[in-house]
């Protein structure tokens, strides 16, 4: 879900909470309290979209409330299944995730220490790894920050770095 930024709660065709993930609490968290999910029921803020159902069309197929909170934006969509009985709600992160939000904290370690110029040799001895295993932490780090090498990469993480934004 961290790697989508995609969360989902499960509920029946009222809006009564058959399932929340963890990741979907800590994305709704900022807009509101939560307290209602404990009970199996949605918060004030998400239930309008089961009071609000409007008929899909073509430009808006599922009905969807942006929440916002300083810089922070969610997207939740409800999605019906009328043959499981059930409906989902859909929340998507609107940002788009930083390089250090894509990583784990393991591979922001590898990826600080490779940006200071460290082969892999040297970030192995640093963390008390094997090589094998930095090189495979840069493997999917190169993946997850879509680049094709470790130059890239380091640039990648200095400038996200180096931003106002992180």
């Amino acid at each position: 879900e961290r790697e989508m930024r995609h969360s989902l709660i499960f509920t029946d065709p009222m809006g009564k909470v058959a399932y929340c993930s963890t990741t979907a609490r800590q994305r709704l968290r900022p807009f509101g309290p939560l307290q209602t999910l404990d009970q199996g029921l949605l918060p004030p803020f998400l239930m309008v979209l089961f009071e609000n159902k409007s008929k899909p069309t073509a430009r808006r197929p599922h009905p969807e409330v942006i929440l916002q909170q300083g810089n922070r934006s969610v997207r939740v969509r409800l999605v019906s299944s009328r043959r499981l009985g059930a409906a989902v709600l859909l929340i998507e992160d609107e940002a788009a995730p930083t390089p250090s939000e894509r990583l784990s904290r393991r591979e922001r370690e590898v990826m600080d220490w490779l940006s200071e110029g460290k082969s892999n040799e040297e970030i192995s001895i640093i963390l008390g790894i094997s090589p094998h295993t930095v090189k495979n932490h840069l493997d999917r780090i190169f993946k997850k920050l879509c680049v094709d090498h470790r130059h890239a990469a380091s640039t990648l993480w200095r400038d996200a770095r180096d931003s106002p934004a992180e």
